[in-house]
């Protein structure tokens, strides 16, 4: 997993700026995680600048940073919000979650997912998926397993979870001799809103097993992914029949689909921020272009966090909230 295919930057893709948190965030708040809806509406996941450097115990590195505990040594106060002109926010206490994702449930609820989940030798195991009301009272929780890569949910609270490869061959008491099997094997998950498996991937004859998700995009009519080894793409119906494509991409993080064009942000390297657009052509994806994502005022996007949900890439700088829709691009 070394190697790059490094693309020369042929044009520059504008990002729209769709909404924005700051008008949301406290005194002291800072942003950790965002989280891209069903219906393309964002959410973000705010704690206080103490909290940001020292949640967990370690305060000889910023922990937001450094290999993630399963949970915080000692619990924080977040919040949720939503971008608007107006407030909106939900305050969750005593929370104990690490590297959290979130993603926002029917009925008001939101789900808050820590990435990591410790078996330990008496066979309890940390419960890392947790769903709260619009008051902020937990309302349920579950196991999700650990190695989590990234998490979306459905407009009717179903959740695909995808994993990385501690995940999926075992970790922090996952996968030993005697043991279970680490939840995350299949490497990507359909949960019921209850924390029960609905679905798990097989992949088609001719494709190899996920080694790590590194790419998913919860559309409101399928399922995409791209995964190690050969970095494949493929799209999940919603009778679980599975369509691919062979891709010239290695590494992308993210990736939007939509009108016959597809979208893969990120990859090794030299091309840890580039952003490829390709073309279906019958079997096959066909490279169209490589581009740079830029910010509406002019400089390039420098932000960490971007998001596949259906035809957007949705792009996070601090507080702002930016998009690019592949079917828009301009060649």
């Amino acid at each position: 997993m070394d190697g790059s295919i490094y693309r020369p930057i042929v044009l520059d893709l504008v990002l729209e700026q769709v909404g924005t948190f700051e008008v949301s965030l406290l005194d002291g708040e800072q942003i950790v995680a965002y989280g891209v809806g069903p219906d393309d509406d964002a959410l973000a996941f705010a704690v206080t600048a103490a909290d940001v450097e020292t949640p967990f115990g370690q305060d000889e590195q910023p922990s937001w940073a450094t290999f993630p505990k399963p949970r915080a040594d000692r619990a924080y106060t977040a919040s949720v919000l939503r971008p608007g002109s107006d407030v909106e926010r939900i305050t969750l206490n005593d929370v104990d979650t690490t590297f959290p994702r979130l993603q926002p449930l029917p009925g008001g609820e939101v789900l808050l997912v820590g990435t990591r989940s410790a078996r330990r030798e008496d066979g309890s195991y940390d419960l890392n998926g947790r769903v709260f009301g619009p008051d902020g009272d937990l309302r349920r929780e579950f196991l999700l397993g650990d190695g989590i890569e990234d998490v979306q949910a459905t407009s009717d609270g179903h959740m695909w979870v995808s994993y990385f490869d501690e995940g999926i061959f075992g970790n922090f008491g996952w996968g030993e001799p005697g043991g279970p099997e680490p939840i995350g094997a299949p490497g990507l998950i359909k949960w019921r809103p209850d924390g029960t498996i609905a679905w798990t991937y097989e992949p088609p004859t001719g494709l190899d097993y996920i080694a790590d998700c590194y790419a998913l995009n919860v559309a409101r009519d399928a399922v995409w992914a791209c995964y190690y080894t050969e970095f494949p793409l493929v799209r999940i119906a919603s009778d679980g029949s599975i369509a691919d494509w062979r891709t010239p991409i290695t590494a992308a993080r993210s990736l939007a689909v939509g009108n016959g064009r597809a979208a893969f942000y990120g990859g090794y390297n030299e091309d840890a921020d580039r952003c490829v657009l390709l073309e279906f052509k019958d079997n096959e994806l066909v490279e169209l272009a490589s581009a740079r994502l830029m910010l509406p005022a002019g400089p390039p996007f420098t932000g960490e966090t971007i998001v596949g949900r259906g035809p957007f890439l949705h792009a996070f700088d601090g507080p702002r909230w930016y998009r690019l829709d592949v079917r828009a691009a301009a060649l």
